[in-house]
């Protein structure tokens, strides 16, 4: 049996994601702005998200053996790296295949983002510095 949707209900089932994603959840956070996530989450659950985890990110990814054979120093391996995942990023990105796979992650990935700016700033407004 098959279940897929097609083109036109997968583009309403994300329309619909995208239009309720801030209804579903009541804070969204992102690994790149971790603590703030916490800072956020402790503010409307009234739990000490923030004192018990900040600093404690450990999904962080280190590349720093991306070329084990060469032998550099760690800033120039860093250096290395970073323009080595830059140029990957890019790849996948022009890739249209890659593209139109995670068209629907990318879009909710944007929305996801502009919510969590919107409630970093009414935090602000409301309770001061995060």
């Amino acid at each position: 049996m098959h279940n897929a949707l097609n083109n036109n209900q997968s583009e309403m089932l994300l329309n619909f994601c995208l239009e309720n994603l801030e209804r579903w959840f009541a804070v969204i956070g992102l690994v790149e702005e971790y603590d703030t996530s916490l800072a956020l989450l402790q503010g409307v659950y009234n739990i000490p998200f923030k004192k018990c985890a900040t600093g404690t990110a450990i999904n962080k990814s280190n590349y720093l053996n991306l070329h084990p054979m060469e032998k550099t120093t760690k800033n120039d391996t860093n250096t290395a790296t970073k323009e080595t995942l830059k140029q990957l990023k890019l790849d996948l990105q022009r890739d249209p295949l890659v593209s139109k796979a995670l068209s629907a992650d990318v879009r909710l990935y944007e929305k996801a983002q502009e919510i969590f700016e919107r409630q970093k700033r009414t935090y602000r407004e409301r309770f001061g510095q995060l």
